[in-house]
């Protein structure tokens, strides 16, 4: 009867961990959009803009506190071979959770051995469940994110292999070297994805001599601990729109612990519906964390040799320890709160703290007794699902709008509250944008938006086009602009269209993107509007009557 009970278990995890992940998938899905947007427009495109020219720098530069260089290397790659379309990006961000899961379940196996087979599957399960939460939804869908997860992935790695070098590993001598290379290697490639990354290597080394490594391997490690922060911190320069850790320590250092501590237990703060009661429980939880950890490195410091893998995991606790203090220091003149961004880290550091636990946890699974700890798993998977069935809500509108703006740049409308939806500062983003609209890349590479430049102030096109009726809702000003107004209006008839002509004469004066919300419609035709731009000059109301309208399919 217990194997029975057992195999349904192991069933039900398998479909929940299934579940989980194809929502998360659908969510990338449903937020995704080839517009770049916010840091995208200077990490991504002017980055790409400038290695076109010939500044190889742009590889190594600061992106605010980061030197993005692994980052930069997959934009590279979207933009040069794929035509900046951004699909490519979030792939690499699902494609890096999914590495992570396995890196995790590779450790548990370590941890709990292969024999506990239903633990492991249980394990396997969660690690997905988790990994894949879509309380860190803005790192999995916005492509510019890849940093988030490499800055967890490769240091827990390099922790790893640097765990792997020890003989109680059963591993031949000759291929402790192997994964000291290999330890190394993630350690300096962690430089090239966030600040917290300069953290890597320093840590290596600590863990090196807790271990009691190899003279050479100390060695080695220590040389790199010192001129990988080195190089990185050559030229570099602070923002100050950001704090200071030092200025945070010294005048508010109750609020920069309850800002480490939140960031710390933010995935449980998402969880339980972002009040000030959750608040206090993540709070709670993220003390936790950081109790947990300390207990583990008590038991482990007496036999540092034996406990290498727990070691290792505890060092990657402390490298998101780390990366809490440093975050706060930056940011807590913001207040004390956290964002989705941040619960990549805070992710992986609970399932490390799993991993830590699992011997116990494992222990309790081949007892028989998996169901006393069934009531606190229930909640919590409850709470998780509950969040993530935000993956499956509609972004239609936030992504229409941003598709607005890519044409307000594309016809080089300085329509600033429409561009301050995928980037604050419109002058900026509008020199940005120059390059790639000449060079047809990105969203400017797409036929809805390239066509509009060809269109507006010429003859109507003959192919493609069906006339339609439509009605011209709101003809706005825009400040600063003179040559075209801002328009909105719906077509009358339903059928499917991306585009539409404001046609006078024979010719285009106007030119709009359907799929703006028209929230007096029912729900199957609420997304039937139009936005875009008119020329000024026929914004006469004696010649608004005349307009007539036209469905545009533009031919790829």
């Amino acid at each position: 009867m217990r194997s029975l009970a057992e195999k349904k278990i192991q069933a039900l995890a398998i479909s929940v961990a299934v579940t989980f992940v194809a929502l998360a998938v659908i969510g990338g899905i449903r937020n995704y959009s080839p517009v770049p947007y916010w840091d995208m427009w200077d990490g991504y495109l002017a980055f790409y803009t400038r290695i076109t020219h010939g500044d190889w720098t742009a590889w190594w530069a600061q992106h605010n506190e980061h030197r993005i260089v692994l980052s930069h290397i997959l934009f590279w790659i979207d933009l040069a071979w794929l035509g900046g379309k951004g699909w490519f990006l979030i792939v690499v961000n699902y494609l890096l959770v999914a590495i992570s899961v396995i890196l995790f379940w590779t450790i548990l196996k370590e941890r709990i051995g292969r024999e506990s087979r239903s633990a492991l599957i249980l394990f396997g399960a969660f690690f997905c469940i988790w990994l894949y939460s879509w309380v860190q939804h803005e790192n999995l869908t916005w492509g510019f994110q890849s940093q988030f997860f490499l800055a967890c992935l490769l240091p827990l790695a390099a922790f790893y292999c640097l765990h792997k070098t020890l003989p109680n590993c059963k591993i031949p001598d000759a291929s402790s070297v192997t994964w000291l290379i290999l330890s190394c290697v993630l350690g300096i490639a962690s430089l090239g994805t966030m600040a917290n990354g300069v953290l890597v290597l320093p840590l290596l080394l600590i863990e090196a001599v807790i271990l009691r490594s190899r003279g050479t391997h100390i060695v080695t490690l220590a040389l790199l601990a010192v001129v990988g922060p080195t190089l990185y911190f050559h030229d570099y320069h602070a923002i100050a729109a950001h704090g200071s850790l030092v200025q945070a320590v010294s005048e508010t250092p109750l609020k920069l612990l309850s800002y480490i501590l939140l960031y710390l237990g933010g995935p449980f703060y998402y969880f339980l519906g972002k009040g000030p009661i959750a608040q206090y429980i993540a709070q709670a939880l993220g003390l936790f964390l950081i109790g947990s950890s300390v207990y583990f490195l008590y038991r482990s410091l007496h036999s540092p040799r034996a406990n290498s893998l727990c070691l290792a995991l505890l060092v990657f606790l402390l490298y998101i320890g780390g990366t809490a203090v440093g975050t706060a220091g930056g940011r807590l003149i913001f207040g004390v709160a956290t964002t989705s961004r941040y619960m990549t880290p805070a992710l992986f550091a609970w399932a490390a703290l799993v991993a830590l636990y699992a011997p116990q946890l494992s222990k309790t699974v081949r007892s028989g007794r998996i169901l006393r700890m069934a009531i606190p798993c229930i909640i919590l998977l409850v709470l998780m699902f509950a969040r993530q069935l935000h993956a499956l809500e509609s972004h239609k509108s936030e992504l229409f709008e941003r598709k607005v703006a890519a044409l307000a740049l594309a016809l080089q409308v300085k329509d600033q509250e429409q561009i301050e939806t995928i980037y604050p500062d419109a002058e900026h983003v509008e020199q940005i944008s120059r390059e790639p609209i000449a060079k047809k890349i990105s969203v400017f590479g797409e036929p809805i938006i390239e066509n509009a430049i060809k269109l507006i102030g010429g003859a109507q096109p003959t192919m493609a086009s069906e006339d339609c009726r439509g009605v011209l809702e709101k003809v706005r000003k825009i400040p600063s602009e003179r040559k075209y107004v801002r328009v909105t209006g719906q077509l009358i008839c339903e059928k499917s269209t991306k585009a539409v002509l404001l046609v006078k004469g024979g010719m285009v004066i106007g030119y709009a993107l359907r799929g703006m919300l028209k929230p007096d419609l029912d729900s199957e035709r609420q997304h039937l509007g139009f936005k875009g731009y008119m020329l000024a000059k026929y914004a006469n109301e004696n010649w608004l009557g005349s307009i007539r309208f036209f469905m545009f399919r533009p031919l790829d």
